[in-house]
């Protein structure tokens, strides 16, 4: 069973975070290539028999399902952060000029006018 949890970490930390998480779904796809080319070759050289064939490849089939949910948790927290970095540059205008005496005073110099 798959459950969910929070871990809270600076914005700074989720790439090295996010490259610790995937760790294991990079060995493990080289290992399932290296377990597919074994298959291959003994497919090829009739030294298999068709029920090991299909264990095999349901076993294959069930890391790759792994690695993809490992992958997609990388890409939804890589793409949360993408969000946050495109909402920030649009919704965070640039801080304004601070203003001089000058400036102040004319703005009410320019209310009592009315």
């Amino acid at each position: 069973m798959k459950v969910t949890i929070t871990h809270s970490i600076d914005l700074e930390e989720v790439p090295e975070k996010a490259a610790d998480l995937l760790t294991p779904a990079e060995e493990k796809l080289t290992h399932i290539m290296r377990w597919l080319s074994g298959l291959t070759r003994d497919l090829c050289n009739n030294k298999i028999t068709a029920e090991m064939a299909s264990l095999s490849l349901d076993r294959v089939r069930r890391e790759l399902a792994e690695c993809d949910n490992i992958i997609a948790e990388v890409e939804g927290i890589m793409s949360g952060v993408a969000d946050y970095e495109q909402q920030k540059v649009t919704t965070f205008p640039a801080t304004p000029p601070p203003q001089t005496t000058s400036d102040i005073d004319k703005a009410f110099a320019d209310l009592e006018k009315e």
